[in-house]
């Protein structure tokens, strides 16, 4: 369950009409890195191929992302914080549990 109170299937984006926003929620015990899993939500929003689009590090730097919110072995998670950013005309929120928030 997301902020939004609504369930999700991995690799899913979501829209929630009454917060005018999209939901996605990065897998951490999956391999990709949370800089591709906001690349695919981004593609995913804006209906286009990830190879079409800006490059992410055009906006921030894709390693410091991944790094900033990677859980570490033998330290406990804190869910404090966020980072805000804008891409490619959408505002994007990404919070440490995973969850990627992304609005026109």
């Amino acid at each position: 369950m997301t902020r939004s109170g609504i369930s999700q299937p991995d690799d899913t984006v979501t829209y929630d009409p009454e917060a005018d926003a999209y939901y996605a929620e990065h897998d951490w015990d999956r391999n990709a890195s949370l800089s591709v899993t906001l690349v695919a939500a981004l593609a995913e929003v804006s209906d286009s191929d990830p190879t079409d689009m800006d490059p992410l590090d055009s906006y921030v730097d894709p390693d410091a992302l991944d790094d900033l919110f990677r859980p570490h072995p033998g330290i406990r998670r804190a869910n404090v914080g966020r980072l805000e950013l804008a891409v490619a005309g959408y505002r994007v929120t990404v919070y440490p549990d995973g969850e990627i928030v992304v609005r026109p």
